[in-house]
């Protein structure tokens, strides 16, 4: 992955003159004083680099180790051919996205087993270097709290393109579905790159709007260049387009 860009800060150094002319020393140089960097400065070079780690992941292959609360998961990811497949680390379940196509598995009844379905195209997820950008995009308050590691506060609306709240799946399957839970307005991201400015981890929380609950989803990155394009799956059922 190529790295990202640091932007150098040259200083301009006073220098003193000490030469001799006529036994009276040569006038000293006025110090020269350097510009300060404004905190908006700073914050557009933070953005600069994540966004630029953020479009580097779309260039190479990738795994994520995600945990959604409690639910653990891999993401093995080929940004060049925009395809990934996902496992969770127990239980049936997982899902193979390529291009505009994705197929997930899932229990057929009548005693038809475990399948792989594809699902309409409205069902597609972002790839995971669009909702990296996005977020970084939408973020305000950039941080670097310690080397490497930036915090921000995003719209709670962005955040669901990573967050993927579970309750609001549960809706669309259960006839009597729970009440939704009322989130804060935003949310906060914390992003860790590695030392070749790569993306390292990625971490989303939305607190509830009574403040009794969050959701969370932590994300760690590996494997850089080390993971294939996922294959279409055999024999798969298709589903119906969802209704607008």
């Amino acid at each position: 992955m190529p790295h990202f860009r640091r932007t150098a800060l040259l200083l301009a150094l006073p220098l003193a003159l000490t030469a001799c002319s006529n036994g009276s020393p040569a006038p000293v140089a006025a110090p020269t004083t350097a510009a300060a960097v404004s905190p908006s400065a700073a914050t557009v070079d933070l953005r600069t680099r994540l966004a630029l780690a953020a479009r580097d992941l779309g260039r190479t292959s990738y795994a994520i180790v995600e945990v959604d609360d409690k639910v653990r998961s891999v993401w093995e990811v080929h940004g060049p051919s925009k395809s990934f497949r996902t496992t969770p680390s127990s239980g049936p379940g997982g899902a193979i996205q390529i291009g505009g196509e994705q197929w997930t598995t899932g229990v057929v009844a009548g005693g038809g087993g475990t399948r792989w379905i594809k699902m309409p195209k409205s069902a597609v997820w972002p790839m995971p270097d669009v909702v990296a950008t996005r977020l970084v995009a939408a973020a305000t308050g950039l941080t670097e709290t310690a080397p490497g590691t930036f915090t921000g506060s995003v719209p709670e609306q962005v955040c669901r393109d990573v967050m993927l709240f579970t309750v609001d799946t549960v809706q669309l399957v259960i006839a009597d579905p729970p009440k939704p839970v009322r989130w804060a307005e935003t949310g906060t991201i914390t992003v860790r790159l590695d030392e070749r400015g790569r993306f390292a981890g990625l971490t989303v929380e939305v607190a509830s709007a009574d403040g009794k609950t969050a959701k969370k989803v932590a994300q760690t990155y590996r494997d850089y260049g080390k993971v294939g394009r996922p294959a279409k799956p055999e024999g798969a059922l298709e589903l119906p387009a969802f209704p607008e």
